[in-house]
């Protein structure tokens, strides 16, 4: 039958499962913190930071990294679009 080999051991496709939602992960990419597997979708939504401003996930850059400002006093993190917009930014 079908197998597929990664993290160091063999697997069922049924039984490599996202740690997050457990369905299986069938996708040819997929992300990991510690030694858990996700699906992409279920990494993000657990481990993606968002921006307490806006509310949604923080952009990428053109190089693919998480870049975001922080509050000095209030720790919140938000996008760098609203470093200079009139959004208001303390809580």
């Amino acid at each position: 039958g079908r197998f597929l080999s990664c993290m160091g051991t063999v697997w069922h496709p049924q039984c490599f499962r996202c740690h997050a939602c457990d369905r299986p992960i069938s996708d040819h990419e997929f992300s990991m913190s510690g030694n858990s597997p996700y699906h992409k979708s279920c990494y993000r939504e657990l481990f993606h930071p968002r921006c307490d401003v806006c509310k949604q996930f923080i952009p990428a850059n053109a190089a693919g990294l998480i870049e975001y400002r922080a509050h000095p006093f209030w720790g919140q993190k938000y996008c760098p679009l609203h470093e200079h917009d009139t959004t208001p930014r303390c809580c």
